[in-house]
């Protein structure tokens, strides 16, 4: 640990091959890791050690020892006071490990004190559903009861098979755990000092504070650490009948918007002088941000490079209620936690959501027996990939196709067109949803779309290879940047994405805009900003092809095969100055 960071970290041995790690801007690698566990006396174990021929992490139980169940483990300094070299088979220091609650392993369930579930079977411990990780007994969206896949499957005779009609994996109705502040789930059963606890509970050496072990170990945003490396994570918790904090976007207890590395926004920060709340978009960054809740917990949030700058991450934006108003998160109502907009038992198959800003106009203030602010959810335009109809011959500015018809705050639209809501700006659905630049949906199941009637399909055609003209995004890069299609470094220019010999770590370039998250190397007169990227494909003349290119009216994505091309790839080329052999003109 350093003071200059909120986390352990270390510099990587092998930087070059740690694409995931962090780079310095003097070319090192560092990531973040955890620090050694720490034995009865204090003293850092060995993170790792051999004893009677098997190697063991941390502290561990070892075979000689199962019987007692006390953990042990070696240490790194030899001289640690407390330590000992007595009795050890190649006489290193060891010392002993504190007692320690022993997590569940969700992948054996079931877990000790779990009821079991209205058909007598029993849940597994995590599970997936329309891509979001749940754990043991839980709500996903579009149900209004919770339920849970059965751990013995078939072997469960009671369990239900069917879902509208359909035959799925067996699962059954059940019983939800006690959550945190956090909405994390307690386990059903655990130990404190040798007494046993169920769910949310209040022990001796926690005060008059109740607490407990969590489900998700440290996937609970918020939650703490136990002494050990395979001990549980814990959290306060409230007992039944007391009001969780999930609804207040000020309070240090809100749980925001889940972020791309498993982290949690902040419910409310500024930024630029401006206040936002939860995951947003703001005119500097490219895709939708935040900084993160509980930085310490958050160890593959983003960081920039220098000063003393909070924990960033990338994240999907909130839900919107029909009121505009973005959703909370995880909310609570009648014991069942939900995500965004969500129909309940009692609301007759409507969806709607507590709001994360209780000023926002339309918004109910009675009802929620948590004392929320909400609102109502409207429809949102629905898409499927591609749509039935043709394109339509409108671009977006950035080179896709608009949806020939498309549906907007109850009108149909066609092509590049204005809306209600936007009388100053064109825009339109788009027909593909794989175009560089384009705007992600306010929903997983919405439409991507763009700005639009900027240039024909003729004028952006012709642009496409010229710099300071061209409207095609460059190469995608890890911080959900784009290459620059000109820049320098140290007055050498280079085009998109290229590996250079003193840069070793891989593929890279200059990005344009302000880029949350990517490397600055502050060397330069001018701090300049770069990002790793994927390299682009090569023709055979070994020339670097544009990533999206445009041919005909249709977008392609680096070397491709187009309907006058007699089944042969080609693309257009990214830099002809750095091209030995390319050709100019149609096929």
């Amino acid at each position: 640990e350093t003071e200059d960071m909120e986390h352990a970290w270390c510099v990587v041995e092998d930087g070059g091959h740690c694409f995931d790690g962090i780079p310095f801007v003097d070319g090192r690698v560092f990531d973040f890791c955890e620090l050694p566990e720490k034995s009865s006396n204090g003293c850092h174990c060995l993170h790792e050690w051999e004893h009677m021929g098997k190697t063991y992490h941390g502290c561990a139980l070892t075979t000689d020892h199962a019987d007692s169940h006390k953990r042990w483990c070696m240490v790194e300094d030899q001289s640690c006071p407390g330590a000992t070299t007595e009795g050890h088979d190649n006489g290193c220091a060891w010392d002993w490990c504190d007692d320690y609650q022993e997590c569940p392993d969700l992948n054996a369930y079931p877990a000790k004190g779990e009821p079991k579930t209205q058909r007598g079977c029993h849940c597994q411990g995590a599970w997936e559903y329309e891509g979001r990780t749940y754990f043991v007994c839980d709500t996903p969206a579009g149900f209004t009861e919770p339920w849970c896949p059965i751990a013995e499957g078939d072997a469960c005779p009671n369990a239900l098979t069917k879902r509208n009609g359909e035959t799925v994996p067996a699962y059954d109705f059940c019983t939800p755990p006690d959550l945190t502040e956090q909405g994390c789930k307690c386990l059903y059963e655990w130990q404190d000092e040798g007494m046993t606890y169920s769910g949310c509970a209040v022990t001796p050496s926690h005060g008059a504070t109740p607490w407990c072990y969590v489900l998700e170990g440290m996937q609970c945003a918020g939650a703490h650490t136990s002494s050990f490396h395979d001990g549980c994570a814990w959290a306060n918790c409230t007992l039944p009948g007391d009001m969780p904090r999930f609804c207040n976007a000020r309070d240090p207890l809100y749980r925001g918007s889940e972020t791309e590395h498993r982290c949690h926004c902040l419910g409310k920060w500024e930024h630029g002088g401006i206040e936002y709340s939860d995951c947003a978009f703001t005119s500097d960054a490219p895709a939708a941000w935040c900084p993160v809740a509980h930085p310490e917990m958050c160890s593959s949030g983003l960081f920039l490079e220098k000063g003393s700058s909070p924990v960033w991450d990338y994240c999907e934006p909130a839900e919107q209620s029909e009121n505009g108003c973005a959703c909370t998160f995880t909310w609570v109502h009648q014991g069942a936690v939900y995500h965004g907009c969500h129909a309940t038992p009692d609301s007759e198959g409507r969806k709607w959501c507590p709001v994360i800003d209780p000023e926002c106009e339309g918004v109910q203030v009675t009802g929620h027996d948590q004392g929320c602010h909400w609102d109502t959810c409207g429809e949102y335009s629905e898409c499927t990939y591609p749509p039935a109809e043709p394109p339509s011959a409108d671009i977006g500015n950035h080179g896709c196709q608009c949806r020939s018809s498309w549906e907007h705050g109850g009108r149909t639209y066609s092509g590049c067109s204005y809306t209600d809501d936007s009388p100053e700006d064109k825009w339109c659905f788009l027909y593909s949803n794989e175009c560089l630049g384009a705007m992600r949906p306010n929903h997983p199941d919405g439409c991507w779309w763009d700005y639009c009637g900027k240039r024909t399909v003729a004028e952006f055609e012709a642009d496409q290879c010229v710099p300071d003209r061209t409207l095609l995004m460059g190469e995608p890069t890890k911080h959900k940047c784009h290459c620059c299609h000109e820049w320098q470094h140290f007055g050498e220019v280079h085009r998109g994405c290229v590996s250079t010999p003193e840069h070793h770590h891989g593929y890279w370039c200059g990005v344009c805009g302000d880029c949350v998250g990517a490397p600055v190397d502050f060397d330069e007169p001018i701090p300049f900003t770069w990002d790793f990227c994927s390299p682009p494909d090569i023709t055979e003349a070994s020339c670097a092809c544009l990533p999206q290119w445009m041919h005909g009216g249709v977008l392609y994505d680096g070397c491709s095969v187009t309907p006058d091309s007699g089944g042969r790839k080609w693309c257009v080329i990214a830099d002809e100055n750095e091209c030995a052999s390319y050709e100019t003109g149609g096929l």
